[in-house]
């Protein structure tokens, strides 16, 4: 199972998509070896090891250091196809799926990972009728997820606005604010 749950990572699918993870029963050496690889590798090709393990067996996704799971997450925030695990963002109200939601549990630690995402212009897509429908309407892309959750662990209210050169200009307060409080 392990290998089954690199290989989805490695494919660059969402959680969602998963075949494997909805039905992952963690033996002892699973729990282990899972344990292993994400301490080894740290990056997207751990992502459904983490998620399964948090889903699973959340006493031992608690070991894990909040440096490495942050890393894992912003990782994946990077190289999924679709990032429906994260959520949705809408100017009325966005919403955080799981992935977002472990990556704002982490707090502060996770910043380091998350800032260079707010220059990542790429597109974030979404898959489904209404979530598609919503990130090809608004032009998601990875940083606008990035600066939301950014904002979020540091206790600020983002905003969302259907424009993304207005999203551009929030972008670039908020690391302004970043830079002006990390010195």
């Amino acid at each position: 199972m392990i290998q089954e749950l690199v290989a989805e990572s490695l494919r660059g699918i969402s959680a969602i998509e998963s075949a494997v993870l909805p039905k992952i029963q963690l033996s002892p050496s699973e729990i282990l070896a899972a344990n292993d690889y994400i301490r080894l590798h740290g990056d997207y090709t751990a992502y459904h090891l983490l998620l399964a393990l948090r889903r699973k067996t959340p006493e031992e996704y608690k070991h894990i250091p909040d440096t490495v799971r942050a890393n894992i997450l912003c990782s994946a925030l990077v190289h999924l196809t679709y990032l429906n695990d994260w959520g949705y963002l809408d100017p009325g109200e966005s919403h955080d799926g799981e992935s977002a939601i472990a990556l704002i549990e982490i707090g502060t630690d996770a910043l380091a990972y998350l800032e260079p995402i707010l220059d990542d212009q790429r597109l974030a897509p979404l898959f489904g009728t209404e979530e598609a429908t919503m990130s090809w309407i608004y032009r998601y892309r990875r940083s606008d997820f990035a600066y939301r959750y950014t904002s979020l662990i540091k206790g600020f209210t983002p905003s969302f606005d259907p424009k993304p050169e207005e999203r551009d200009k929030e972008i670039g307060y908020l690391k302004t604010r970043l830079r002006n409080t990390s010195s």
